[in-house]
């Protein structure tokens, strides 16, 4: 087995431990709040987010519905959705911490439009996520395998989302420090292709505003001091940013952390 091969197994292996072990770190909770003494409350806009209602008719049609049934299964046994509770949502700490610039774990790494933001349900109706269609304006670095080109469109996914139970109370699932993007925005996404789900999942992303970048993770997506990498990036020069970029891609050295 090649190193490539060995990473990208380390990778999905790691991936999908993180849905066990994130399980036994479920914090239930309405409101983001300060989880330590004297600190002030702090809320976390969510109005963006995607929301999927609970009761929502399952697609009639035999091939949206297969890609919906594929898609789901990966968030089967989450059990942080439940519609006769009606919990109010979880916090999952992820054991995955991923640098600034991602580009040694992504598959492709792109400047797109989210034309489309959309939440689902598992099958099971225990666990949701994001989906969001994206329309490339540029490939940064190109998926070798399943190449990208501009003006496609792409589908990009996120663990997490929001769900409106019948008694119009919803329910949101986060990971700590993990944002969402906007419904209209464009972004530098950084991503990971799934094979089998036909979609890629987003590692991390920028906003990229009036000559700025803005992150969609780290800091302005978690309760707490904690410092995070993408923070580094935050209203910085899009030249600069971009020119960062190129660096990377033209010698990756920054991996993701599993701890």
């Amino acid at each position: 087995m090649n190193t490539n091969k060995k990473t990208l197994l380390l990778l999905l292996c790691a991936l999908a431990a993180v849905t066990v072990t994130a399980m036994a770190t479920l914090r239930s909770q309405n409101q983001q709040a300060a989880t330590h003494q004297g600190q002030q409350k702090v809320e976390i806009d969510d109005s963006h987010w995607p929301l999927a209602d609970y009761h929502a008719v399952e697609p009639s049609d035999a091939k949206t519905k297969m890609v919906r049934k594929t898609r789901g299964k990966r968030y089967d046994n989450w059990n942080v959705i439940d519609g006769a509770s009606q919990r109010p949502g979880v916090t999952i700490t992820s054991e995955i911490e991923y640098p600034a610039l991602p580009v040694a774990d992504s598959d492709v790494v792109l400047i797109g439009e989210v034309t489309e933001a959309r939440a689902y349900l598992s099958n099971d109706k225990s666990g949701v996520y994001s989906e969001f269609t994206t329309r490339v304006c540029e490939v940064m670095k190109q998926d070798l395998q399943v190449p990208v080109n501009r003006e496609d469109f792409v589908t990009t996914e996120r663990a997490g989302g929001r769900v409106r139970y019948l008694s119009g109370r919803v329910a949101k699932v986060k990971f700590q420090g993990w944002g969402m993007p906007h419904q209209g925005r464009k972004y530098l996404l950084f991503l990971k292709r799934n094979a089998e789900r036909q979609n890629y999942t987003i590692l991390t992303g920028y906003e990229l505003r009036s000559g700025k970048v803005y992150p969609i993770d780290g800091a302005v997506a978690a309760v707490g001091n904690k410092k995070w990498p993408f923070d580094s990036y935050q209203e910085a020069d899009q030249n600069r940013f971009l020119s960062d970029l190129q660096k990377e891609i033209a010698n990756p050295t920054q991996k993701a952390v599993i701890y």
